[in-house]
């Protein structure tokens, strides 16, 4: 609590030292895209390679910035889909798990404007949180195996590109990747083998500021 209470302050600190700062709120729509497997182990029951596998899937989510002047800032993106997760052994698949993933980070951000301030890139680089739930972790199907782990710490970076419908009104497309490893426990089959996952994120929003401060590049 105190280690907060510091960051708080030197945040705060921070803040009102650097130029007057705008809010832009961001609601996004797009694709889960997950690149590893969660799980890989050897069956207990058969003796083969089991594997199981997020699937692609709709994502919701959104994006809050503060931004301090026209090129840097701090964005908390958070993400939710319900990808289900395939169980396979040997190759074959087996079953199909109901699974939700939460995706949540803080990142500095650095924006590049054009001169004629509608277009923008920004590249953002931090760190956050993916929690995965759902009968998969939960065991309310079968087989009924609760899971442990199901929250882990993760590096985050993106990378997004605006374009200004109006003044104060723009498109917003974004790559957000997020960097974790997982690794599950069960009462009977131990600890599953800690796997680097890398999960991707495409998104479309809108994004304007909370006020008429004027759109990026301003």
């Amino acid at each position: 609590m105190q280690r907060a209470l510091v960051l708080s302050a030197l945040l705060a600190t921070v803040a009102g030292s650097l130029p007057a700062q705008t809010v832009y709120f961001t609601p996004r729509i797009g694709v889960y895209v997950p690149i590893k497997n969660l799980l890989e182990s050897t069956d207990p029951g058969s003796g083969l390679l089991r594997e199981d596998k997020a699937t692609t899937k709709f994502n919701i989510g959104a994006r809050l910035g503060l931004w301090f002047g026209n090129s840097f800032g701090l964005e908390g993106v958070v993400d939710y889909n319900t990808s289900s997760v395939q169980t396979f052994i040997g190759g074959a698949r087996q079953q199909n798990l109901n699974s939700n993933l939460v995706a949540a980070s803080l990142r500095p951000a650095f924006r590049l404007t054009s001169s004629s301030g509608n277009v923008s890139l920004i590249l953002s680089a931090g760190g956050g949180l993916v929690d995965r739930g759902g009968d998969y972790i939960n065991g309310s199907s079968p087989p009924a195996t609760q899971f442990t782990g199901r929250t882990d710490l993760a590096g985050a970076a993106g990378i997004g590109l605006t374009v200004r419908l109006s003044r104060f009104v723009a498109a917003r497309f974004d790559v957000d990747g997020y960097t974790y490893t997982a690794q599950y426990a069960s009462p009977g089959a131990g600890s599953t083998s800690a796997l680097r996952q890398y999960d991707l994120f495409i998104t479309f929003g809108l994004t304007g500021p909370f006020r008429n401060y004027g759109m990026p590049g301003e």
